[in-house]
């Protein structure tokens, strides 16, 4: 295996000395702060730096990558200290589920009150009440497939909504000034 590599300021490092500053930075991502990304890799060698790797250890999988904002160091979460890999998947696993954010109700046909709470979260839309109708808001519309699926379940969803439960339920909606998407069903 090489040795030697060369990043994409044109630096040539040691394969070793290149994951060992990946390791360092690892050190100083704050999960509270910390962007996160995935993309398909080498299971076996995410960052690509082993370029003889053996034909058995070939396999392509979904790699987690995290850094400290403003970095341009990513480092692969298997490169991370438990502690801080283990608040990012706390903070971020939604984000980095199979796919992204996706949201499935158990089943696909109708919806309960709490799988559109549940939607609602996913894909960042604030739900509120006004008068009788439910006010939906966001920065981007949801998916077409989960408002269609909203009004067979709405009466229930009002119900939440305006009982106690509903604010521990609800309490990440997105900002309703925020400009941006908006429907009142």
């Amino acid at each position: 295996m090489s040795t030697k590599i060369r990043d994409t300021s044109d630096q040539e490092f040691d394969v070793k000395e290149w994951l060992a500053i990946r390791k360092e930075a690892g050190l100083k991502i704050d999960p509270e702060t910390a962007e996160v990304a995935w993309i398909y890799a080498q299971t076996l060698d995410p960052y690509g730096v082993h370029e003889d790797l053996p034909e058995e250890y070939d396999c392509v999988g979904r790699e987690y990558f995290a850094r400290a904002p403003g970095s341009d160091i990513w480092v692969c979460f298997g490169d991370l200290p438990n502690e801080i890999r283990e608040r990012l998947w706390e903070r971020h696993g939604r984000a980095l589920s199979f796919p992204a954010g996706l949201f499935v109700p158990l089943d696909p046909t109708s919806m309960t009150a709490e799988e559109a709470l549940e939607g609602a979260r996913a894909f960042d839309v604030g739900m509120s009440v006004s008068g009788d109708d439910l006010v939906l808001t966001a920065a981007s519309a949801p998916p077409s497939a989960f408002l269609e699926m909203l009004p067979s379940c709405k009466a229930d969803i009002v119900k939440l909504l305006r009982g106690e439960e509903a604010a521990r339920a609800n309490d990440n909606p997105a900002d309703a000034s925020a400009p941006g998407w908006r429907k009142i069903l």
